[in-house]
């Protein structure tokens, strides 16, 4: 079975937080911690939620796709 690691969706998850990690720094400073954070913020939550989705049971998938869905 493959990792969740080694997924597509994981690889691009994890390589779009570490672009908009490297981007948040040219930010002027009036951006960086608010739009810059949010953008981070919201990156790092759908990484998150793939990864609980791809530790949970088959059945218990669909709960923190959908989180990470509804997020706005």
């Amino acid at each position: 079975m493959q990792e969740i690691n080694e997924t597509p969706v994981f690889t691009l998850s994890f390589n779009l937080l570490k672009d908009i990690h490297l981007l948040r720094r040219k930010f002027p400073k009036t951006e960086k911690y608010t739009l810059g954070g949010q953008l981070e913020q919201t990156a790092l939550d759908l990484l998150l939620n793939i990864i609980q989705a791809g530790r949970a049971k088959k059945q218990e998938k669909i709960i923190p796709l959908e989180s990470a869905i509804k997020k706005k």
